[in-house]
């Protein structure tokens, strides 16, 4: 049944965000007391790995709270997609030929690409007008999260984060607010909350553009995958970048940043007039 009033609407929307929020929160420290506790049982050996392997761990609990907040969003995914898991048919068009096949691959990479251009360009942008400086938050999440060792970062970053944040917020918060009020209120608003999640000022400045494309490319796609790739792709490539040292001169520079923005406007006028993710 459809809420009918105003109050009812919000929270239907809210109350997914909410849910997947408090228990990423609770598995973390959980897994967090119960490495403590360990650690405090078996001292000597297991108490230095834990120190000597913090980043990792950290890493790794937070990857588990991502993956149990969308377990638990699972049955308003259900209500918005018709599909048991989020998984089990992410596009509303199935590919039945290899022609079909050959052009939902190409969208798909075109849409990584898309991902990658867009975030490195925005990451540039922000560090040469110092945005990032502005907040003292955002250094010290963002000095959390590049500690993470390289290879658990990728599955972290490039799978964990884009999956678990894609179900919850254009899988059901983007369709749940297209159906309850409009696509352009439904475009901004789970923008705006992909954006207000990150928890800082300059993260949600960045979340809620990045958020704008990528309900966007749902909208347009009717594909999940889309959004996904173009995720997953940006979350890599500014992962790899600020990891190695000359990438990032390159890229966060006057230079790289017009050669970005330039790249950019390119692939977006001709994803548009070639209709790709149509």
């Amino acid at each position: 049944m459809e809420p009918r009033t105003s109050f009812r609407k919000a929270w239907s929307v809210v109350y997914p965000i909410l849910l997947y929020y408090v228990i990423n929160y609770l598995v973390v420290l959980l897994l967090a007391m119960l490495t403590q506790a360990v650690g405090g049982i078996y001292q000597g050996v297991f108490a230095a790995f834990i120190r000597n392997h913090s980043a990792s761990l950290s890493a790794g609990m937070k990857g588990i709270g991502m993956l149990a907040g969308m377990v638990a969003a699972i049955p308003a995914w259900k209500q918005e997609s018709g599909t048991k898991l989020p998984l089990a048919g992410f596009g509303k068009r199935e590919d039945t030929t290899d022609s079909d096949r050959g052009r939902k691959i190409k969208k798909l990479l075109i849409g990584s690409f898309m991902g990658i251009v867009t975030a490195l360009f925005l990451n540039s942008l922000f560090t040469l007008l110092h945005v990032t400086e502005s907040s003292q938050t955002f250094d010290s999440v963002a000095a959390v999260q590049f500690s993470v060792p390289f290879l658990l970062g990728i599955v972290l970053y490039g799978v964990v984060a884009p999956l678990s944040e894609e179900v919850l917020f254009r899988g059901i918060v983007f369709r749940r607010m297209k159906r309850l009020y409009s696509v352009p209120i439904a475009l901004i608003g789970s923008a705006i909350f992909f954006g207000a999640f990150h928890g800082n000022l300059v993260q949600a400045i960045y979340g809620t553009i990045m958020g704008l494309f990528l309900a966007y490319l749902y909208e347009i796609s009717g594909d999940f995958w889309v959004p996904l790739c173009f995720h997953s792709g940006a979350n890599l490539a500014v992962f790899i970048t600020v990891s190695i040292e000359l990438c990032k001169l390159y890229v966060f520079s006057v230079s790289g940043c017009i050669v970005l923005g330039v790249l950019l406007i390119i692939i977006s006028l001709l994803a548009w007039k070639y209709k790709i993710f149509k």
